[in-house]
């Protein structure tokens, strides 16, 4: 009897966990170059991308400036999102590109997270926007 309470535990515990994660969300968040300020309500466990417009052929691109709260995980550095394309699959030269980042709220509370468009190699001058996204973990 107790291999099978053993069993019968192991597969209520894979159940629980397979269901935790089902309820978790992939949020996607597109940040026009316009926007300055944004708030997001997301759950505790949700992947959060945000996606932000820019063209690095004229060497700006996006950076989180800020540090990480420790209640969200991810990778500080952007990823580029392909540019758009002709109809036959050649890449526009100079085409708009997007930078995306992505965090999984890992805990409850709020998180500020400041992003620059700026040229990397321009410290001392002023961004040529900031984006402030600040985010609700329930």
């Amino acid at each position: 009897h107790i291999r099978g309470n053993c069993c019968m535990m192991a597969k209520v515990v894979l159940f629980l966990c397979l269901m935790a994660v089902a309820l978790c969300e992939h949020v996607s968040i597109n940040i026009p170059q316009e926007d300055e300020s944004l708030s997001q309500f997301v759950r505790k466990g949700d992947t959060v991308t945000l996606t932000f417009e820019g063209n690095p052929t004229t060497g700006y691109e996006w950076a989180l400036q800020n540090k990480l709260p420790g209640i969200v995980s991810g990778s500080t550095e952007g990823t580029f999102v392909k540019p758009h394309s002709t109809t036959d699959g050649r890449e526009l030269e100079g085409a708009p590109q997007s930078t995306q980042f992505s965090f999984v709220a890992s805990e409850q509370g709020h998180a500020k997270l400041i992003f620059v468009y700026r040229r990397p190699w321009e410290k001392e001058e002023p961004p040529a926007n900031t984006v402030t996204v600040r985010l609700e973990i329930k």
